[in-house]
């Protein structure tokens, strides 16, 4: 799909394919493979783990010219705490865990970019924490192989993911 010329409006945002990568992660693709889901249930380090080495392994098959998508759902109740405990108090970072962030930044150097990361959160004080961090970590970089946003809604984080 050539994303540059297709609307959100013109986007199924009806799952395609979803697959448990294990147990409280699982990962949903849209819009023809060219956005991928992540929704977080249960975190821990394993968890984790698997979700900075799936990610690594989707961005290594990832297509060259096409723009990185994702979405981090973390709206299940209380996973943004942890989450952020685990990602080393950086809730807008692709890579979710620190040891991942040098071979994923440098894998979505590769891509045509920017890529998009939406970040999925509740509307509890847990996700409003969260939404505060994501905002004290932001700043843009012009060189920045990929741009976060926050949101509170899957539909308008996905909305938005198709328009870039």
């Amino acid at each position: 799909m050539d994303s540059e010329n297709t609307s959100a409006a013109s986007i199924s945002f009806t799952p395609e394919t979803s697959e448990d990568i294990m147990r409280g992660l699982a990962a949903t693709w849209y819009a023809d493979r060219s956005i991928i889901a992540y929704t977080l249930k249960h975190s821990d380090e394993g968890v984790m783990n698997a979700w900075g080495e799936h990610v690594i392994r989707q961005l290594e098959g990832w297509p060259t010219g096409r723009p990185y998508r994702a979405l981090h759902d973390l709206s299940a109740p209380g996973v943004t705490i942890f989450y952020t405990l685990y990602a080393d108090h950086r809730i807008l970072d692709a890579a979710v865990r620190p040891q991942y962030r040098a071979k994923v930044d440098g894998l979505l150097r590769g891509l045509a970019g920017p890529g998009r990361v939406a970040i999925v959160l509740s509307l509890s004080l847990s996700g409003r924490l969260g939404a505060d961090k994501a905002g004290q970590d932001s700043r843009f970089d012009p060189g920045a192989p990929v741009i976060y946003k926050t949101f509170f809604n899957n539909a308008r984080a996905l909305e938005w993911l198709a328009e870039g």
